[in-house]
């Protein structure tokens, strides 16, 4: 029973993995979108150069994928990069997906795209349909032809000085220009509305002066946006570096949650008894949730199925004691990182687990009797105490965590649990 349930989680944990199927490919992060049209999104670069030329496709065991997507933070941590070339493959860039470029000074998409263009050489992407610019860098000239600024297509690029916006712009996206810290002059079209300049869109832009009108709405940002990533982005350091890794996709989530599966070295304490006592091997699995409360600070806890017990032994007999239990840990974590290979977290706080079968079995050898008892009758149905550990998440998805529990209650349990997990 317990090698069914233990392969049965194990399918769980791969299966969703295998479907999402992400992979990288010359320090670029890919996952496929649709494995029947093979095509894929661009989830993170790790590229650091001055000029980036997006594929158009990857190969990635014996598949070739179309590159079709470009996902929000996909370029994070890409600081130094000053152009970046589209292919015409994508047809969906996330309105984040270039926020951690500060020194993009130039975009273009390649021709023949059928969602985007880059028209009269302007140096930036313009969604076709609507006439939108999407993505822009410090060396923009927007077209007449355009009539928008879309979210976040200038934010944070820190090399923007100065920005000319044709009568033809009629509104301004929510944290267009946010973080340009050295954006110092832009005209406003006498005709747009100060209701069509969104939310944010000057925030953080220190060295500008506006109308009283603009300078007294929404548009320099009196609240802040809902998402967390957006104020990752502080307008008032001067380091790009710093700001290049102040954050990652899933340090940034409020919420992470997946499955865990492990082994469990059980033992328990008696000091007031002679003999001796030993581990046993069980095995753990269940959910784990990681909530996210600052960039450094957070709660790690989760539901587990949990084995533990304890062998012991005296001059005239041997018990081996296991108890299956459903555990709840909450540990205040702190993470240092993240880096770009791992990022590592140490936790401390209380656990509680509950009882639900188990066995005491006690052997006498020299008799060849033997004597079982529920756990539970022994020791009640209640295990608490104290739980700490050190863990590691990889490619941001992948989860390693040791740690040890110190049992406070009548079952002095003494437990080294290891766990593997996916975040999703």
């Amino acid at each position: 029973m317990k090698r069914k349930i233990l392969t049965l989680f194990l399918t769980c944990l791969v299966a969703p993995w295998a479907a999402a199927q992400q992979f990288d490919v010359d320090s670029i992060s890919y996952r496929v979108l649709s494995p029947e049209q093979q095509t894929a999104e661009i989830t993170r670069v790790d590229i650091h150069q001055s000029d980036l030329q997006l594929p158009s496709q990857v190969s990635y065991q014996d598949n070739v994928y179309t590159v079709t997507s470009i996902a929000d933070w996909a370029l994070n941590d890409c600081a130094e990069i000053n152009s970046i070339v589209v292919p015409a493959t994508v047809t969906t860039i996330g309105e984040k997906a270039f926020m951690g470029c500060l020194a993009l000074r130039s975009i273009r998409v390649e021709s023949g795209n059928p969602i985007y263009d880059s028209r009269d050489a302007c140096m930036a992407v313009v969604r076709t349909a609507d006439n939108t610019l999407v993505v822009g860098g410090a060396n923009t000239e927007i077209p007449q032809s355009v009539t928008a600024i879309g979210s976040y297509a200038f934010c944070s690029r820190l090399e923007l000085s100065t920005m000319v916006l044709p009568e033809t712009i009629t509104s301004i996206g929510e944290y267009a220009f946010k973080g340009c810290t050295n954006l110092s002059l832009i005209n406003i079209p006498d005709g747009m509305r100060t209701s069509h300049i969104g939310e944010g869109a000057f925030e953080g832009c220190t060295s500008l002066t506006l109308p009283d009108k603009i300078a007294k709405s929404k548009a320099m940002g009196k609240t802040e946006p809902a998402s967390s990533r957006e104020t990752s982005e502080n307008s008032s350091s001067t380091s790009r570096s710093a700001k290049a890794s102040s954050s990652t996709p899933d340090e940034e989530k409020k919420v992470v949650i997946g499955p865990r599966v492990g082994v469990n070295l059980a033992s328990a304490s008696f000091s007031d008894y002679s003999g001796s006592t030993s581990s046993r091997i069980g095995f753990q699995l269940g959910l784990g949730v990681d909530l996210n409360l600052t960039s450094v600070f957070g709660l790690s806890t989760g539901l587990f199925f949990t084995q533990k017990g304890y062998k012991y032994s005296q001059l005239a007999s041997n018990t081996t004691a296991s108890a299956s239990m459903i555990q709840l840990p909450v540990l205040l974590a702190v993470r240092f990182g993240p880096w770009r290979t791992a990022q590592v977290r140490i936790g401390v706080g209380p656990y509680a687990a509950f009882a639900v079968g188990g066995k005491i079995k006690t052997e006498f050898p020299a008799s060849n009797d033997a004597i079982d008892r529920p756990f539970s009758d022994s020791f009640g149905s209640l295990d608490a105490g104290i739980t700490a550990g050190v863990g590691a998440t990889f490619a941001r998805h992948i989860t390693l965590d040791v740690r040890y529990e110190l049992g406070l209650s009548k079952y002095k349990n003494r437990n080294l649990g290891i766990t593997l997990g996916y975040n999703f």
